[in-house]
């Protein structure tokens, strides 16, 4: 599943499959799937506080993230740049990428 640039809240759940979202303006965010990576995509010099959970996967990002609490290979939590809205990700067998676009 593929979004681009949304207006408003975003809430996306699959229960198998990849999850792709690409924001020009950083917005609360919840993804989940059980079966697939999640890739987000945001603007440079964007700034959100993540919430980013993974069973069997790892979690990379291309911003800079100050992590907050346990930082794990399976678990982040933590903000890009000064914080903002909420990005809430989270899958069971996939990998969790935050990227640059």
């Amino acid at each position: 599943m593929a979004l681009t640039d949304l207006g408003g809240p975003t809430t996306v759940q699959t229960s198998s499959g990849a999850v792709e979202l690409t924001f020009g303006m950083v917005r609360k965010v919840r993804a989940g799937t059980s079966n697939g990576a999640i890739t987000l995509r945001l603007l440079a010099g964007a700034g959100a506080s993540v919430h980013a959970r993974t069973s069997n996967g790892a979690i990379s990002s291309d911003f800079d993230v100050t992590a907050h609490g346990l930082l794990s290979r399976h678990s982040l939590e933590g903000s890009i740049g000064s914080g903002g809205p909420l990005l809430d990700l989270s899958t069971s067998n996939g990998a969790i990428r935050i990227l640059r676009r």
